[in-house]
């Protein structure tokens, strides 16, 4: 208390670490690693833009991706590889939920941060869709949809909703959403 009071006297001003600039800069380099596949870098460019702005939705939904590519890398290993069983089995399905629940709770950060943050929910649908939670997956990717400014997909996100509701056998409404799907992306 005394340390701040003489900084106050003296005129010192107390340093803020936060710096929208630099994190957004630091975002940027994990983007290009993230497209280069460069997933450890990428993860430690969008933990320095969080350090330099915590409120800084875009960095967490990149984390997520990071966490979710992992996730996605993973759940290959296991289907190619199918040589694995038992333990091996065990660790690598473990160590897929544990990425894809890592995804779930950045993209959940970045949709608090920003609740009209479309791709975000948009991402957390595809992780419960992974996780075969189609209730959730349907209801962050109708969330998605309602919030069209920051969707960067329209289509591919109801293409991801037409499925999960057909795996909740919800058939008509699942048709529906493919059918527009569709009409967004013909090819």
């Amino acid at each position: 208390l005394g340390l701040l009071a003489i900084c106050a006297v003296a005129g010192c001003a107390m340093h803020d670490e936060r710096d929208p600039a630099k994190s957004a800069n630091r975002l940027d380099l994990a983007k290009d690693f993230l497209r280069k596949h460069q997933l450890e870098a990428a993860d430690a460019e969008c933990g320095r833009a969080l350090a330099f702005n915590p409120a800084n939705d875009e960095a967490y939904n990149v984390r997520g991706l990071v966490e979710m590519i992992r996730a996605v890398d993973t759940q290959r290993t296991l289907e190619v590889e199918t040589c694995l069983t038992g333990v091996d089995a065990e660790v690598t399905q473990r160590d897929l939920d544990v990425q894809l629940h890592k995804a779930d709770l950045d993209f959940s950060t970045a949709a608090r941060i920003s609740p009209d943050y479309g791709e975000a929910w948009s991402n957390r649908g595809v992780v419960h869709n992974l996780l075969e939670d189609y209730p959730a997956a349907a209801q962050h990717l109708s969330e998605a949809l309602a919030n069209p400014m920051r969707l960067d997909s329209p289509g591919l996100t109801r293409a991801h909703l037409g499925w999960a509701l057909f795996h909740e056998q919800r058939y008509v409404d699942a048709a529906k959403e493919l059918r527009q799907a569709v009409q967004f992306q013909p090819n």
